[in-house]
C-alpha cells in the first residue's frame, strides 16, 4: 500500500486548530448562533455540577431531546472549568480528523499519495462540513468522525473497527442507529455473504436500538411525552403508522417527497465537488456501499418538513460528507483501470470544484457583516455580563445566552420566569433581526420603569436589571 503523504498529519492539526480558533473567536465576539450552543453549554454545566444533563434553556432533561450518552465524558472537563471551548474544540477535532479515514481509503483506491491528499483537502473544504462547524456545536457534526471510521472498517473488513465505530455513532444521536443498520447491508455488498452473520447483527441491533431510543428512552427522559421530532414529518402523517399507511396507499407520491422544494438542489450542494464521482459510484456495488449507509440519514433529512434540515448552512448533512467522499474516491479508483489519467485528473477536478463552491458558500460566513472575521468588540456587553452574579437565575436573549449559560437557571428571553433574578438584554448586535431589536428596546424601556426591578447596568445598548 502507498505510504501516506507527509503533509496529511500536520495539515490535519492545522485544520483542527484553525477551525477551533475561528469558532472560538467568533463566540468571544458574540457571533455564535446562540440558542443551541447555550442549551448544550447549560446541559454540560449541569452534568459537571450535579451529574445530570438538565437543559434549563429548554427546560427539559437533555436526553429528552436526544439520547447523547456518548458525550457523558465531558463531565470531566466541565468539572474543571465549564466553558463552550470544550465543545468547540471537540467538534473541530472531529471535523478535521474525519478526513483521515477518507484519505486512507482514497490512497488505497488510487494508489497515489498526492491524489489522496487532494481528496483530503476537498473534504476539509466541503461547504456543508465547514458551515456545520460554524453553526456552533452539535453532536451530529461530531458523528462525522465515527461514521468515517466505520466506513473504513468496512472497506478494510475489520470487524472491531466497524463495531466500535458503530457504538460511537449510536451513542451520539438516535438517527445514527439507522445508519448502523444500513451498514450491515453495505458490509455484505462489499465483502459478500461470508460477513452475513456479523452484518445481520449490525442491522438488527441498529434497528432495535433506534426503536428503543425514540419509543422508550427519549420519551422517558422527556417526562412521558412522545418523541418530539416526529411532528416535523407532517407530510407523512406525523406518526409511524400514518407514514406506513401513506407508503402503502400512495407509493409514487411517497417516492416523490424527497425531491420536492429545494431538496434536489440540496443534494448537489451537499456533495459539492464530489457529486459527479459519487454518481459514478452507483455503477458498482463495490463502490456504492457508502451510499447505502448514507441513504437512511439522507431520507430522514429530505422527508422532514423544516427547510433548515435540508440546507447546507445547518449541521444536519455534515455526517454525510465522509460517506459521499469515500464513494467518490472508490469510484475514481475503479475508473483509473480504464482511464489511467483519472488518477491525477479526477482528484484535481474534485478539489477545484469544491474550492470554487466553498468560496461562494462559505465566503459570506467568513467575511460577512456578522461573520467570525469581523471581530467587532463589545465592551459594554462584557461589562453587563460581569454585573450578573455567578449563581443567579438569568433570563437573556439568544445571542447573549451562551455567555451566561454556565449557571443553574438560564432562560431564553422573552420566556422569562417571575423569579428570574437578572434580565440581561442588548439591542446593538448586528445579527439581531430588526423586529426583535424593536422588541428588545421596548422591553428595556419597560424594565427601566418597573419598580420591582433595579437597573444594574445601562450603557451603549447593553442593559442589566436585577429583581428587587
Amino acid at each position: 500500500m502507498v505510504s501516506r503523504h507527509r503533509l496529511v498529519v500536520p495539515l490535519t492539526a492545522v485544520v483542527a486548530l484553525l477551525l477551533f480558533a475561528l469558532a472560538w473567536l467568533r463566540h468571544l465576539h458574540f457571533g455564535s448562533h446562540a440558542y443551541d450552543l447555550g442549551a448544550y453549554e447549560n446541559s454540560f454545566y449541569h452534568l459537571g455540577a450535579d451529574g445530570t444533563p438538565y437543559n434549563a434553556v429548554e427546560r427539559v432533561h437533555q436526553w429528552g431531546n436526544h439520547f447523547e450518552v456518548g458525550l457523558v465524558w465531558l463531565y470531566l472537563p466541565y468539572r474543571l472549568a465549564p466553558s463552550p471551548a470544550w465543545l468547540l474544540a471537540l467538534q473541530a477535532v472531529a471535523v478535521a480528523t474525519c478526513a483521515l479515514p477518507v484519505e486512507a481509503i482514497a490512497r488505497r483506491a488510487l494508489g497515489d499519495a498526492t491524489s489522496a491528499l487532494m481528496v483530503t483537502a476537498a473534504v476539509w473544504l466541503t461547504p456543508q462540513l465547514v458551515l456545520a462547524h460554524f453553526y456552533d456545536f452539535h453532536a451530529l457534526t461530531v458523528c462525522a468522525l465515527p461514521i468515517a471510521t466505520m466506513a473504513y472498517g468496512i472497506e478494510r473488513d475489520r470487524p472491531w473497527w466497524v463495531f466500535l465505530s458503530a457504538l460511537g455513532c449510536m451513542s451520539l444521536r438516535e438517527p445514527m442507529a439507522l445508519a448502523v443498520a444500513a451498514c450491515g447491508v453495505a458490509w455484505v455488498m462489499r465483502h459478500g455473504r461470508r460477513r452475513a452473520p456479523l452484518a445481520a447483527t449490525l442491522t438488527i441491533g441498529g434497528m432495535a436500538l433506534f426503536l428503543l431510543q425514540v419509543l422508550v428512552i427519549i420519551p422517558h427522559y422527556a417526562g412521558g411525552r412522545s418523541f418530539r421530532y416526529a411532528s416535523q414529518y407532517g407530510r407523512l402523517g406525523g406518526s409511524a403508522a400514518a407514514a406506513v399507511q401513506f407508503l402503502l396507499t400512495q407509493p409514487w407520491r411517497f417516492m416523490a417527497l424527497p425531491f420536492e422544494g429545494g431538496r434536489l438542489l440540496y443534494l448537489l450542494k451537499l456533495a459539492a465537488g464530489a457529486a459527479p464521482f459519487a454518481g459514478l459510484a452507483l455503477l458498482s456495488r463495490r463502490t456504492a456501499w457508502p451510499l447505502v449507509i448514507a441513504a437512511p440519514l439522507l431520507l430522514v433529512q429530505l422527508l422532514n418538513d423544516r427547510w433548515e434540515v435540508w440546507n447546507i448552512h445547518f449541521h444536519y448533512g455534515s455526517v454525510l460528507v465522509p460517506l459521499l467522499a469515500i464513494a467518490a474516491a472508490l469510484a475514481l479508483g475503479q475508473q483509473q483501470s480504464r482511464r489511467p489519467q483519472w488518477v491525477h485528473r479526477g482528484p484535481r477536478l474534485w478539489l477545484l470544484a469544491t474550492a470554487s463552491f466553498a468560496i461562494g458558500a462559505v465566503g459570506p460566513e467568513l467575511f460577512g457583516a456578522t461573520g467570525p472575521l469581523t471581530f467587532t468588540p463589545h465592551p459594554a456587553r462584557w461589562q453587563a455580563i460581569a454585573r450578573v452574579a455567578g449563581h443567579a437565575s438569568v433570563c437573556t436573549q439568544q445571542d447573549l445566552l451562551p455567555h451566561l449559560a454556565d449557571r443553574p437557571i438560564v432562560h431564553s428571553w422573552p420566556r422569562c420566569d417571575d423569579d428570574d433574578q437578572f434580565i440581561v438584554l442588548d439591542n446593538t448586535g448586528m445579527s439581531i433581526n430588526p423586529a426583535v431589536r424593536s422588541d428588545i428596546s421596548a422591553a428595556i424601556a419597560r424594565l427601566r420603569a418597573d419598580p420591582t426591578m433595579r437597573v444594574r447596568f445601562d450603557r451603549d445598548g447593553a442593559f442589566v436589571a436585577e429583581r428587587r
